[in-house]
């Protein structure tokens, strides 16, 4: 169902094709070479759509699993899913955490992977890191100049997941809190 439009033009295509060879010196050699070439391109088009496709799922995978194999950023999310206290000694690993977010923000500025791709996977682990009281104390509102990604990335994110109806407040929360929200986004 997927590839029904390419189908269909590809189809269109041919009968152009037949009714033009037809009309002009029947050229049965000429129809074929360009039938060949046609069938040709679209195969070749639709192998690139297809790797595209593959390296892109192995690149989420090398994301998920870049977060799940380092040991300080379980360790905040542990704290994050728990509701423990984030205390001072854990400074190095959120802000670890938080890199790991601001790298992704970057990717998806620069078009590499998109928000979509990263949304179902990721979404919970951003917005239960940035919405974190402890967090936002320690790191997001008192030194709010240094993370600008993360402004960035959540003002993209809380965007696509309202215009998806994922959430129904149109504000992040983090817009909420942060009265300079606007120019950090910028």
């Amino acid at each position: 169902m997927k590839h029904t439009l390419p189908i269909i033009l590809l189809l269109i295509l041919f009968l152009m094709i037949a009714i033009y060879l037809l009309l002009s010196n029947n050229l049965a050699g000429d129809f074929l070479v360009s039938l060949t070439a046609v069938v040709g391109a679209l195969a070749i088009w639709f192998e690139i759509k297809r790797g595209k496709e593959i390296a892109e799922g192995e690149f989420v995978i090398t994301l998920n699993n870049s977060y799940l194999m380092n040991p300080d950023i379980k360790a905040i999310y542990r704290k994050i899913i728990s509701g423990e206290k984030i205390e001072e000694a854990d400074r190095a690993a959120v802000v670890e955490y938080l890199t790991f977010f601001e790298t992704l923000y970057i990717l998806m500025n620069r078009d590499v992977v998109n928000i979509s791709m990263i949304d179902d996977l990721f979404a919970y682990r951003f917005f239960s890191a940035v919405n974190n009281k402890d967090i936002q104390d320690m790191e997001l509102v008192k030194d709010a100049i240094y993370y600008k990604n993360i402004y960035r990335l959540d003002n993209l994110w809380h965007k696509h997941r309202f215009e998806q109806g994922t959430v129904k407040d149109e504000e992040s929360a983090l817009r909420k809190i942060v009265p300079d929200y606007e120019n950090l986004i910028k």
